[in-house]
């Protein structure tokens, strides 16, 4: 019996677990698709940079959302810059800052040119050990993360159908039992039964 509740808990925080993966997965979906449609009107650029006056070094990350394709400009602290380092600090300072533009359509990013075809819009180039450059198009995420909400969303309608065609012919919902002879319940697995809706 405790052996019983023990394994009747385990899948109820299993299927806890699973809907909580299948909510974040579908919120991930949402932002991807919604990036990937505001790219061709909205040009977003975040970016992050943090200067370090002792050691005189630049952290600087950009990421920039154009065109369908996310684009990451990242760039690790830097010594010896003695120069570069005066010119940034005299016109930047450390944070986080927003901008946004109208796209350029004329100048639509030419991404993974040195890749096979099926490959166009990956991008990975590292210009220095310092400097690194990573571009992504928008529609692998949103067809990763789109696979669980639409699993979820086929299997139950498939169960709803199947549920549907079962009433009509006088099967049980649950285990497909023949309920002709069964008014209330159903004597193989004990779900009540409904009445067909029949036209």
């Amino acid at each position: 019996m405790a052996t019983a509740v023990r394994s009747a808990s385990m899948w109820r925080w299993i299927r806890i677990g699973f809907r909580g993966v299948v909510a974040i997965s579908l919120i991930l979906f949402m932002a991807a698709a919604s990036m990937w449609v505001r790219s061709y009107y909205v040009n977003d650029w975040f970016m992050f940079r943090k200067l370090n006056p002792a050691a005189r070094s630049i952290t600087d990350c950009n990421i920039i959302s154009d065109l369908g394709i996310i684009t990451v400009h990242w760039q690790t602290p830097c010594k010896g810059w003695p120069e570069a380092y005066e010119s940034f600090a005299e016109n930047e300072q450390s944070g986080f800052t927003y901008q946004r533009d109208v796209p350029d359509f004329t100048d639509a990013p030419d991404s993974g040119a040195t890749f096979p075809l099926p490959f166009h819009g990956f991008l990975f180039d590292r210009q220095s050990p310092n400097f690194i450059t990573v571009e992504l198009p928008y529609w692998p995420l949103v067809v990763v993360t789109s696979f669980l909400p639409m699993a979820v969303v086929l299997r139950t309608l498939a169960r709803r159908l199947r549920g549907r065609w079962r009433d009509r012919n006088g099967l049980c919902r649950n285990c497909g039992y023949d309920l002709r002879s069964s008014r209330e319940r159903c004597p193989e697995c004990g779900t009540t039964r409904r009445r067909a809706l029949r036209k």
